[in-house]
């Protein structure tokens, strides 16, 4: 949390430039946020089956501008789709259905695989995975697993990614001061 001593921090330190001091913060913590989405992607990604660009589309910036000193990332999803966790397409016989090899599906890295014994692949519908919802043809449910948001929930990776976030600022903020020194 940036607070008016940082403010008061960055005029005392560049003297008569202190009219500078909101482009300080705020080109600092433009560096931290953009690290904040760098690290939760690459973190989500080592506990899910998920890539990089399905978590980054979720995903918003709020720069901090000289007027406004805020900065923040946020996420907001639906619930993804089967398809885009690690999958295993299974083999039906029609000759002989109790030699079927069933659909295999795995969300987190460490859980391993769950079987899905009634779930197809759509080629026609965007390769969304489906299941029936009774023994007609029709409705079929799309399966679904965890909105991406949800993945961010974990305390430890917010404390790990907050703190990276405060140290990358502390940097670029000391930084940001010694080039506008040096600039005059």
């Amino acid at each position: 949390m940036i607070t008016a001593v940082e403010l008061k921090k960055a005029e005392m330190q560049l003297g008569d430039l202190k009219h500078k001091a909101p482009v300080v913060v705020s080109r600092s913590l433009n560096r931290a946020v953009a690290n904040i989405n760098t690290n939760l992607s690459k973190h989500a990604r080592k506990i899910y089956h998920l890539k990089a660009k399905t978590i980054r589309s979720t995903m918003t910036v709020k720069k901090a501008t000289t007027r406004d000193l805020r900065a923040m990332t946020t996420s907001k999803g639906q619930r993804t789709p089967l398809k885009y966790f690690k999958v295993i397409p299974g083999e039906y016989d029609y000759h002989h259905p109790e030699d079927a090899i069933p659909m295999e599906v795995a969300v987190r890295k460490k859980s391993g695989t769950h079987i899905l014994k009634h779930a197809f692949i759509s080629p026609k519908m965007n390769h969304h995975i489906f299941e029936r919802k009774t023994k007609k043809r029709l409705p079929l449910r799309k399966l679904t697993s965890l909105a991406v948001p949800q993945a961010f929930k974990d305390k430890d990776l917010r404390r790990m990614v907050r703190e990276t976030a405060m140290e990358i600022y502390k940097k670029r903020f000391d930084h940001e001061i010694k080039r506008l020194l040096e600039a005059s």
